[in-house]
């Protein structure tokens, strides 16, 4: 056997193994890095790169159009999915959709988009278009100019359009209040045969009358192949039963209803329905269910919340927010503890919130063997004014003499868990942020932006905070690895004004687990900074998403 004059190097693997091993590569830094190699491995890892494209369209002196849609560049054949989000004011005032979107859904190649996002609103013309030029496109969310102002089109009077509709099987709209936007709607669902995803959003201040959304001269919506429904802001109240109706509910393998009005009457027909068909032997697919709440309808909403989720077993994911300070019986949890991986339950905010005893977290634990993520509130944690430190914050060693805490207590329990891997607190720790805060009244709440000056600061104190839990759970037996504290939902205007040296946004913080070794060679667990945490790490982080 002949041996290579030289040694073989990563260059001469062929080009599908080297793109299996690209794949592993999950940082955008890393993927920006590669591309940058040679024009083999920026060939190879254009796709991760750019196939998911976002964008504002707006010039800078490092990105212009004239350099995205120009002959040569390499970005624009890998485009399929496009998500663009203009300003808030843009967003909301403008009636037509922005010229350069026009220019850049001209000039990608026929039939190459496949999905489609933005906060803009689109004009018939542009959607047309887009439809026209893009044949296999599956996702769509957007919000339409309705109307035939300005040159546009009735969408609804347009049959060429029905062909273009066949492929999508997601879709979320915001609906206006007007009659030409509830048929807009109804024309996109009848003419959409493969649609499997849904998301419905006021466009405007109130809730929609879902009733009147599906009403309308024509035949009724075809809801039976939708698997996925995400309602936002809908009023059941007049009809709570003309959903199940339309839907295919035992079919239902994901459901989330936020600030719905009258949900309490609807969510007590889903329960009886899938009570009666576990008694025929047949199970719902419900796998994934996400309910937020509003305080007025908390009281009502609860007791149907409890029976749905006694009424039928297999949730893997479930999300309950309720702000008004109501929990549901930790019992109904149980009812799913073959299933449930992902868990999280808020009620209330930082001031005035309710939370688990020791006592219910033990019993929920116990019962759920299979859980990997825990979103919680805990009781409230101090950690002193902001130039301590966060150092008042202490958990003592599992061989101390004193008493436990109830956030020791808990945080023990938490560890005592075989298979949980990430832990969300869904309140920041109390900080005293006197001095620091630029307007309102000092406090962890994320509309409040603080100074520049206290940023290093809630840097140093929740990494204080964060290794100190990480590594409580560490000595009493957890193999916890994700660790997150605060809102997810960080306002546009706090995330460059509040972004420190590890790159994470107040009042937002993410780690995972870490080691370090002291000069004596001994080593202790610590919280690492992961501010790519979505990224690196999707799989863990996808129900962080609240």
């Amino acid at each position: 056997m002949t041996l290579p004059d030289h040694p073989r190097g990563f260059s001469s693997l062929p080009t599908e193994l080297k793109t299996k091993i690209f794949a592993f590569m999950r940082s955008l830094p890393d993927r920006k890095a590669v591309s940058l190699v040679n024009h083999q491995c920026r060939a190879i890892i254009a796709p991760a790169l750019f196939e998911t494209f976002m964008t504002d369209l707006q010039p800078t002196t490092t990105k212009t159009l004239d350099a995205l849609l120009h002959p040569d560049s390499w970005i624009l054949p890998q485009i399929r999915h496009l998500h663009l989000y203009v300003g808030e004011s843009l967003s909301q005032t403008n009636e037509k959709a922005p010229e350069a979107l026009k220019l850049l859904l001209s000039t990608l190649p026929k039939d190459q988009l496949l999905a489609y996002w933005s906060n803009t609103r689109l004009d018939s013309i542009t959607l047309g278009m887009m439809l026209q030029n893009h044949t296999k496109m599956k996702c769509l969310v957007t919000t339409l100019v309705y109307g035939k102002g300005n040159g546009s089109f009735d969408i609804t009077q347009a049959a060429w359009l029905q062909c273009r509709l066949r492929e999508l099987e997601g879709l979320a709209l915001w609906v206006d209040d007007v009659p030409a936007s509830y048929a807009t709607f109804r024309f996109f669902l009848n003419n959409a045969p493969k649609l499997e995803y849904l998301d419905i959003q006021p466009d405007f201040k109130g809730c929609l009358d879902f009733q009147a959304l599906l009403s309308g001269p024509e035949s009724p919506p075809r809801l039976s192949t939708i698997r996925r429904l995400d309602l936002w802001k809908v009023d059941f109240s007049k009809a709570p039963a003309a959903l199940a109706e339309h839907l295919d509910v035992l079919k239902l393998n994901t459901l989330a209803l936020s600030g719905c009005r009258g949900v309490a009457p609807f969510l007590r027909c889903l329960a009886a329905r899938f009570s009666a068909s576990e008694g025929r032997g047949s199970s719902p697919a419900l796998t994934t269910l996400e309910l937020n709440v509003s305080s007025a309808f908390a009281k009502d909403a609860m007791p149907a919340i409890e029976a749905l989720l006694q009424s039928f077993r297999g949730l893997e994911w479930l999300w309950i927010a309720n702000l008004g300070l109501l929990l549901p019986d930790k019992k109904c949890f149980a009812q799913h503890k073959q299933s449930l991986r992902y868990l999280g339950v808020e009620s209330g905010n930082l001031w005035n919130m309710s939370y688990y005893s020791s006592v219910d977290m033990k019993y929920i634990l116990a019962s759920c063997k299979r859980l990997e993520t825990l979103a919680i509130q805990l009781p409230p944690i101090q950690l002193g004014h902001l130039h301590g430190l966060g150092d008042e914050f202490r958990l003592r060693s599992p061989t101390s003499a004193y008493v436990k805490t109830e956030i020791e207590t808990i945080f023990e329990i938490i560890a005592s868990h075989p298979k949980l891997r990430a832990l969300r607190l869904l309140e920041m720790p109390a900080i005293d942020y006197t001095g620091y805060a630029q307007n309102g009244p000092d406090s962890a709440v994320p509309i409040k932006p603080i100074t520049e000056a206290a940023i290093p600061l809630v840097r140093a104190t929740m990494q204080h905070f964060a290794s100190e839990v990480m590594q409580y759970l560490s000595s009493h037996g957890s193999h916890l690895k994700i660790l997150i504290v605060g809102n997810y939902v960080v306002p546009q205007h706090l995330q460059s004004v509040c972004r420190d040296l590890d790159g994470q946004i107040w009042p937002w913080y993410k780690y995972i687990r870490g080691r370090t070794t002291d000069l004596q060679g001994g080593e202790r667990i610590v919280a690492v900074p992961a501010p790519d945490a979505e990224s690196e790490l999707p799989d863990r982080m996808a129900y962080f998403q609240w």
